[in-house]
């Protein structure tokens, strides 16, 4: 029997700097408050492990983007690209899109 994969539903409403997308992704994952506040810093966490609250297997699905500054756009699309690759290169058991 297949077990689903937990979703992690973000809301990007509010979201104005990269460092509010990344913040959100940390909050959403448990994170410690030590945990760094950049992309190396989440692939460490989200790939590596045993530093969130929240282990893989995981969806993250970003929602209500289409209104977000192009700044915040970017740096989701940037995320999701990340996740993408890291589900390749890596075989991560986590996946990441956004929704408008």
């Amino acid at each position: 029997m297949r077990v689903p994969i937990p979703t992690i539903e973000l809301d990007a409403h509010g979201w104005c700097t990269v460092v509010d997308v990344i913040d959100a992704i940390i909050v959403a994952l448990g994170g410690p408050d030590w945990h760094g506040r950049g992309w190396d810093a989440l692939h460490d966490s989200m790939v590596g492990g045993d530093i969130n609250g929240i282990e893989p297997p995981y969806a993250i699905v970003i929602k209500n983007t289409g209104q977000s500054p192009s700044e915040v756009q970017e740096a989701v699309r940037f995320f999701v690209k990340m996740v993408g690759d890291w589900r390749t290169r890596e075989r991560a058991e986590i996946s990441a899109r956004f929704e408008d």
